[in-house]
């Protein structure tokens, strides 16, 4: 049986280089600078300063942005925003719980703002009687901040003083209540950034990745600027898998938010029955976007075959039939015209192995087999989080369960349209 135990552990050596291959092309946690129109390539930080240099050269030289007001409009030239790279890199070192040299050899992406200020107000202060100069500004920077190509409407001077819903989210969960009174209602001052971990300390884990889960969405629909966020190992169950947030204080898993503008955001979440809502609002400020999570990329599971020396020959159980592994892609529509769908994040999910148990004999059979045939038909029984498997059915009479190696692997990859 030597010959049997080498095929098997080559087997295994192929199955767990194939998955890291898959893992390294596809990262679980993959996840776009949100709500940025730039983006900096790895590398030395001299390297990193030209490549941003250039790209803000780029934005300064691409026209002037369009503000707009109740009975009309003018411009701001790009050229007028100063740019300060040293503060902006410190930024980035702040935001992130690794070396700054390390930054990007993390599994979750953090964006970070550039630090930014408009020069010349002279424009502005000629509308002062019909805008409120001093938020409209803070909008002006913010929108620099990123590199964003957005034209903005500004903040009416009798408004000023008000506040308008900039975000909208709400979805079903029977932990709507518990959920809604963990959050509350809170503000995150301007130019601060909110850290989830530090914000709710104490509740169950599933009441807190709901709330985790349901803020970020939220925020997604605003100019706010994720720095930190990850995905879970497996998708979620309370929540559409790429939609959700993963906190975690023992294994430092954080949602961390940053308020670009000079003004506070507030927050508030409410529940009726089991339905959950989370508003943010700010002065001035009006809904400007939209978000879609989509599936596609769809991995069927691998087919594992390991040998039980208790089954009897021909014998077959069907230990777990796996699950199908995708990519799901999260977009942000502007509601303004002009501005294009934004991919913010794509998350990975891989497949989680079918594993079929055979008697010695039966796997001596199949070991010369094709690699595509199909794989057997049954329950399983998974865990959640981690992907584990677990019989969930009794098999034939005169079968056990023991711990072997797998054997042989299936992969096909098929393209599907998202689920409606």
């Amino acid at each position: 049986m030597n010959w049997l135990k080498i095929s098997i552990t080559i087997a295994t050596a192929i199955t767990l280089v194939t998955m890291i291959v898959m893992y390294l092309h596809n990262p679980a946690s993959y996840s776009k600078a949100a709500n940025s129109s730039f983006s900096l390539t790895k590398g030395p930080y001299d390297e990193m300063k030209a490549d941003l240099t250039s790209q803000i050269a780029e934005w300064k030289n691409s026209g002037d942005i369009t503000v707009t007001y109740q009975n009309g409009s003018f411009a701001v030239s790009r050229s007028s925003f100063e740019f300060d790279l040293s503060e902006s890199f410190q930024t980035m070192k702040n935001s992130s719980e690794s070396p700054w040299y390390a930054f990007w050899d993390r599994t979750d992406e953090v964006a970070f703002p550039l630090t930014v200020e408009l020069g010349d107000l002279q424009v502005l202060n000629e509308y002062d009687q019909v805008i409120d100069v001093d938020a409209t500004v803070g909008m002006l920077n913010e929108n620099a901040s990123r590199l964003s190509y957005e034209n903005i409407a500004a903040v009416s001077a009798s408004d000023a003083d008000q506040p308008g819903v900039v975000s909208f989210f709400s979805f079903n969960t029977p932990d709507a209540g518990k959920t809604a009174d963990i959050i509350q209602s809170f503000e995150i001052s301007g130019k601060t950034t909110f850290s989830f971990n530090e914000t709710f300390s104490s509740a169950d884990d599933q009441s807190l990745q709901i709330a985790a889960s349901s803020l970020y969405q939220a925020f997604l629909m605003t100019d706010a600027l994720i720095q930190e966020r990850h995905t879970m190992s497996e998708p979620p169950e309370f929540i559409k898998a790429g939609m959700e947030a993963w906190v975690s204080s023992r294994m430092n898993r954080d949602l961390k938010v940053y308020n670009p503008f000079s003004y506070p955001m507030m927050i508030k979440a409410d529940s009726a029955g089991d339905q959950l809502e989370i508003q943010i609002s700010m002065v001035g400020g009006t809904q400007k976007y939209q978000v879609e999570t989509t599936h596609n990329q769809f991995i069927e599971p691998r087919v594992i075959q390991r040998y039980n020396p208790l089954l009897k020959p021909g014998q077959k159980v069907k230990i777990s039939s796996g699950k199908e592994g995708f990519q799901s892609e999260t977009i942000r529509y502007s509601l303004l015209s002009g501005i294009d769908p934004e991919v913010v994040t794509a998350d990975f999910y891989p497949p989680v192995p079918a594993i079929t148990e055979v008697s010695p004999e039966q796997a001596i059979q199949t070991s010369d087999a094709p690699v595509d045939a199909a794989p057997a038909q049954g329950a399983v029984n998974e865990s959640p989080s981690t992907g584990e498997t677990q019989s969930g059915s009794e098999a034939d009479e005169g079968t056990v369960t023991s711990t072997v190696e797998p054997d042989e692997e299936k992969v096909t990859v098929k393209q599907e349209d998202p689920p409606k």
